[in-house]
Parts: structure tokens; sequence; C-alpha cells
């Protein structure tokens, strides 16, 4: 029998409320407002536990590549989940969280990175659009709220 690890529980656990959940509450299919405080904390959870338990899986790699497309959805929703849950400073009022957990922050999280470059063709006739290297989510910038 091929039994989960905790980490690959959690990983489950947070692509199920990235993937499933928010847009869930986002789209009015799920109402409860209590009941999506506890499962935001939930998700916030488990991606504090990918974060600390990432460097000791041995299929780290690809581990890092799940949470960055999970990572990216979470902020795509940013705006409309924070428009859907006022309350979401509430999960780091009080304690001392450290910046770099961007996830507690995303009420101050701002798009700091270049979409695409544009450069001329060879033959000058079109233009060619290269995509930059993909960018973790974590290079996102946390500012000042204004």
């Amino acid at each position: 029998m091929n039994k989960k690890t905790g980490f690959q529980i959690e990983l489950d656990n947070y692509a199920y409320g990235v993937r499933t959940l928010i847009p869930g509450y986002l789209t009015g299919k799920m109402q409860d407002t209590e009941a999506f405080k506890d499962e935001l904390g939930a998700i916030l959870w488990a991606r504090d536990y990918l974060e600390k338990h990432l460097p000791d899986q041995s299929n780290a790699e690809e581990a890092r590549r799940q949470i960055d497309e999970l990572d990216r959805l979470l902020l795509l929703s940013k705006d409309a989940l924070l428009q859907k849950a006022p309350f979401y400073t509430f999960f780091r009022q009080g304690k001392d969280i450290p910046r770099t957990r961007w996830w507690y922050y995303l009420d101050l999280v701002t798009r700091a990175v270049v979409e695409a470059y544009t450069l001329p063709a060879a033959d000058m006739s079109a233009r060619t659009v290269l995509l930059p290297e993909r960018i973790t989510a974590g290079h996102f910038i946390i500012g000042e709220r204004a």
C-alpha cells in the first residue's frame, strides 16, 4: 500500500484549498463566512508546512514546481479573495510572521515582475515575444499598504 507522507497530505490540502475552496467562495457556491475563515486558516497552515518541510523532500524540485503553480493561482485570486475575506489580516495579527511568508501578506503583495520582452524579429517584418524565465511567487514584493 502506498501511504501518503505528511508533506503529500499538506500539498494535497493546499491544492484543494487554492483550486477548489477559494474559487467556491469567490463564486458564491460556498457562503458560510465562519467556515471560510477556518478553511483559509487551514490553507495558510498547509503552506507553512510545505515551506518548512520542502528541503527534506527527495523530490524537492517537483514539489517546488507544484507549490509554485499553486502559489501563482493564489496570487491570481488575491484581489477577489481580499474583497470576499476582509478578515484576512487576522491571520497575522499579534504574530511575528516574517514577510518571507508572503501568503500572510496578500493585502500588501504587489506585482514586480516583467511580463514579457518584445524584440523585433531578425527580418524586422514581425515582432517576437520572449517570455522571461519563470519567476517564483516568492519574487513578488511586499509593499506598505497605501
